[in-house]
This record gives C-alpha cells, sequence and structure tokens, in this order.
C-alpha cells in the first residue's frame, strides 16, 4: 500500500508482540469453524436419542442404585457443568455395568470439555470396543484427535464415521478441516463441497471454510463467492464479512472492502482488527483524516484488550 501511518502500524505490532500474541494462524478471529460439538446421549433410547431439554431444577436420583440413574444424573450434572460430579457418576454407572457402552461415550464428551483429550479417547476406545459400529464414538474420537492436531489419524476416524454415516454433513465439513491443516487443500475443498451438497440450506460455515481454503490456492474470486453466500444464509455471519473485507482489500477493491468492514463494526463495534484494515483502505482512497482516526481507533481497542495503558 502506499502510503503508511508507520508508527500507528508498528505500535499495534509492537503491542501485540510484547506479550507473544501477535502471529496469523487459521484459529484466529477470522478463522474458519470448527468441528460441530456434540451432545450427550440419553439413556432411553440407547442410540438415537440426544438431550435437547434444559436440566430440571432437581436431580430426578438423590440417591441413585442401579447403572442407568447413576448415568441419569450425570447427565444432568453436565447439564449444570458440574463435570467432576458427572464424571464420578458415570464412574458409578461403569462400575455397575462395565458394558455400559453409552456411559463410557458420555464420560468421554465430559473429559473432551475439560480438555482432559487421553482420558477421552481412553473413553471412547471402550465405547467402540464394545459397540464397533459406533458411529458417534468415532466422530467424538476423531475431535479429540483433532484437538491435539493429530490430524492424520483424526481423518482415519471421520472416514470411519462416514462409512457408517455417509450424509453426515458436519463429518464432511470436520474431515475438511483436518485435511486443511495437512495443507491438502484440494481435498478439503472436496469435502466441504460434498457437506454444501448434503445440508445446503445450512451450510453457511461449510462455504465459509470452503472460500478460506480457496483463498489458499489463489481463487480470490471463488472466494468471494463463498463468503457471499455464507452471509446471504447468515446475515450477523461477522467473520464473513471480514474475510470477504479482507479480500476486496488485497484486491485493491477499496470501496467494497470499506462496506464490508464497516459491517463488521456495526456487528461487532470491539473488532480492532476491522477498524486496522478499514484505515488501510480509506488510506488508499485519500482518505487520510478517516484512516488515522481507524487506526487509533485500533490502537486504542487493542491496548485495552491486552490491558496495555
Amino acid at each position: 500500500m502506499k502510503k503508511r501511518h508507520a508508527f500507528l502500524i508498528l505500535l499495534l505490532i509492537l503491542t501485540a508482540i510484547a506479550i507473544g500474541i501477535y502471529e496469523i494462524k487459521i484459529h484466529s478471529s477470522t478463522g474458519i469453524k470448527e468441528p460441530a460439538d456434540i451432545k450427550l446421549i440419553d439413556v432411553q433410547p440407547p442410540e438415537e436419542k440426544q438431550t435437547t431439554e434444559a436440566p430440571e431444577k432437581k436431580l430426578s436420583e438423590d440417591n441413585p442404585d442401579s447403572s442407568k440413574d447413576f448415568f441419569k444424573r450425570a447427565n444432568q450434572k453436565d447439564g449444570y457443568r458440574d463435570y467432576i460430579g458427572a464424571i464420578k457418576d458415570y464412574d458409578q454407572a461403569i462400575k455397575l455395568n462395565p458394558k455400559f457402552a453409552n456411559a463410557y461415550l458420555n464420560r468421554g464428551y465430559v473429559k473432551y470439555k475439560i480438555k482432559d483429550y487421553n482420558g477421552a479417547i481412553d473413553d471412547y476406545n471402550h465405547a467402540i470396543s464394545l459397540k464397533p459400529k459406533n458411529e458417534k464414538a468415532y466422530y467424538a474420537r476423531a475431535n479429540a484427535k483433532y484437538a491435539q492436531k493429530y490430524y492424520t489419524e483424526a481423518i482415519e476416524d471421520y472416514t470411519m464415521t462416514l462409512e457408517l454415516n455417509p450424509k453426515s454433513a458436519k463429518t464432511y465439513n470436520a474431515r475438511g478441516l483436518a485435511k486443511y491443516y495437512l495443507q491438502d487443500f484440494k481435498g478439503a475443498i472436496d469435502d466441504y463441497t460434498r457437506a454444501i451438497e448434503l445440508e445446503p440450506k445450512d451450510a453457511a460455515d461449510f462455504y465459509f471454510n470452503r472460500g478460506k481454503t480457496k483463498e489458499k490456492l489463489n481463487k480470490e474470486k471463488d472466494a468471494l463467492e463463498d463468503f457471499s453466500r455464507a452471509i446471504e444464509q447468515k446475515p450477523m455471519f461477522v467473520k464473513a464479512y471480514y474475510e470477504r473485507g479482507r479480500v476486496h482489500l488485497e484486491s485493491n477493491d477499496f470501496e467494497e472492502a470499506i462496506a464490508d468492514f464497516d459491517k463488521v463494526i456495526s456487528l461487532d463495534p470491539q473488532h480492532s482488527t476491522a477498524y486496522f484494515s478499514r484505515a488501510q483502505a480509506k488510506e488508499e482512497l485519500d482518505d487520510l483524516e478517516g484512516a488515522e482516526k481507524d487506526y487509533k481507533k485500533a490502537d486504542a481497542l487493542t491496548r485495552r484488550k491486552l490491558n496495555i495503558r
């Protein structure tokens, strides 16, 4: 870009570097959407039903005496975010019934929530050993491996999940993410495309992820189309507006970039990066006063986030 407010730019970068957080990565505030969360399995029926209702005010079993009683109470404790209490009740359910596959599965989910990924994987292994065609256990184990950046191993489990359920859009999306991190961008795009085909009316996240990946292949026009489709399906999609604006900025479409950054800021007034990027676009259009104002706002927001005066 032709005119830089060098001091302000350097200040923003040095401020971030000073505490070791200045890095551009996919998991940033503009990063791709991660694998879908997993919900607990309810006891009835054993494999299909997932809990969707809020937990009752009182635990259903104050004095449980069976594996199912402990299992139900553990599910409720999870709903209250009493994860340690939930794990203890799943322990009791398994002690009373060592072949209770769903107890292993749900205990794995809870361990995943507290970032005990290895413990979660152990539980998923038990669940799979008891029910080898347990689609949910393979998907959950893949997510735990993904969380540890074991992407090749995660892909293996996502692939097994798809063998058991070929119409799982979320699994194609998740496998696409793992392929992305292995820099298999073409494979990732193929998976996102399949996810879109399976759920065309609820595909905003898939379009977004595909757009981010197309950028890696220097297909900016195609990426813009995907970000626009994501926005059509999810009009409040801040990340999609920002990414579309950033592509416009890098393509020297400064007015379009400003329009997208305006939208980002209207939806998220604390989005410091949007102010910074909008300043760059304004600077290119010789709106130096507006650019300086945005640079200063970006600096102020960054300092506030980092608690630096």
